[in-house]
């Protein structure tokens, strides 16, 4: 555990292991006011498509339950709308019951993609407060399946185009570095099979620069 004087350098440590591991760190976020300083991380993380696991609270929600005065200012109504458009998914349970569910399929699941996003949760000061007077039911494993990852049209690449119009290399490369230059090599390949030339925007340089098909510089 790293304690950070700052929630915006929380995620960007998370942001950097993601970068040198491949998986998602937790960064916890003290409730409305730490979540309205971590913004700037997490969209340079929602830029790089890094996995990062965000977990903060609010309330309580009922107001019978705040102290005066500090539990007012740190409640907000759908606070994952401050982040939700720089995230995959935010949730905010309203019983004890419905963490497990929510969070197995996001970051559980049996395939590696679960994990892959930025995800927000958002717990009720209230609810983890209180007392635990039930047994909460987990979910069996493999309750939870992932999509399968998008593809192209099989009858559109039936009919490929003559010629190819350049491929354009973005965040083709995975974000862990064995990973990256796997998918390196692989462009690589597509490339020269397809005869396509490639602009590399230089995200993260999936294209050698020296490669004859490289047309960056002249496009």
């Amino acid at each position: 555990m790293l304690l950070c004087q700052h929630e915006k350098i929380a995620v960007q440590i998370a942001h950097g292991y993601a970068r040198a591991s491949g998986k998602p760190m937790i960064a916890i976020v003290h409730n409305l006011v730490g979540l309205l300083h971590a913004p700037m991380g997490i969209y340079y993380a929602y830029l790089d498509r890094a996995p990062v696991f965000i977990i903060g609270a609010t309330g309580p929600l009922a107001e019978p339950k705040r102290r005066p005065f500090i539990d007012w200012i740190h409640t907000a109504n759908g606070q994952g709308e401050a982040i939700r458009n720089f995230v995959k998914w935010d949730y905010q349970p309203s019983t004890v019951d419905g963490v497990p569910g929510a969070f197995r399929p996001r970051l559980l699941g049996d395939d590696e993609r679960a994990a892959k996003d930025r995800s927000i949760w958002c717990y009720d000061a209230g609810l983890q407060e209180a007392q635990l007077d039930h047994d909460v039911e987990m979910p069996p494993p493999g309750a939870s399946t992932v999509p399968a990852a998008p593809a192209a049209d099989p009858a559109a690449l039936a009919k490929p185009p003559t010629p190819w119009p350049p491929l354009i290399a973005w965040r083709s490369s995975p974000i862990s570095p064995p990973a990256r230059r796997m998918a390196g090599t692989m462009i690589v390949e597509l490339a020269e099979t397809l005869g396509a030339s490639v602009w590399d925007v230089g995200s993260r340089l999936n294209f050698p620069s020296d490669h004859p098909l490289n047309l960056t510089i002249g496009l």
